[in-house]
């Protein structure tokens, strides 16, 4: 009988295609085994995915707009004309750093870096 790096050259089962085969299926079973279901996207590393921290992002912009707009005369008199204004003075300037930010950044996409 001789012998090869794959076993015995006389006995079939265990041969090399014995031996691949053999390897195989024991590499099949101990993957599943040891491979762990895929947790759903909303519990994967116990953060929430993208989306869902977008929709809750918006659901809570919407909710305090309904919420401020339903008492804006409790919020009018609470601020007075002065604070009134000096309000709608500082969203005006926030909106309008919104926006030349949104202006920059469609410019450098259009313009190739050098």
């Amino acid at each position: 009988m001789t012998q090869s790096c794959f076993g015995s050259a006389n006995a079939p089962h265990q041969n090399g295609a014995g031996m691949l085969r053999k390897a195989r299926r024991h590499q099949s079973e101990t993957a599943a085994d040891i491979t762990p279901e895929p947790a759903p996207a909303s519990l994967r590393n116990g953060v929430p995915s993208w989306s869902e921290t977008r929709i809750s992002a918006l659901l809570t912009n919407f909710a305090i707009t309904w919420f401020l707009m339903r008492r804006s005369g409790a919020v009018y008199r609470l601020l007075g004309k002065d604070g009134s204004v000096v309000a709608s003075k500082l969203v005006a300037l926030l909106l309008a750093a919104i926006a030349v930010s949104m202006i920059r950044g469609g410019l450098l996409q259009m313009i190739p870096p050098r």
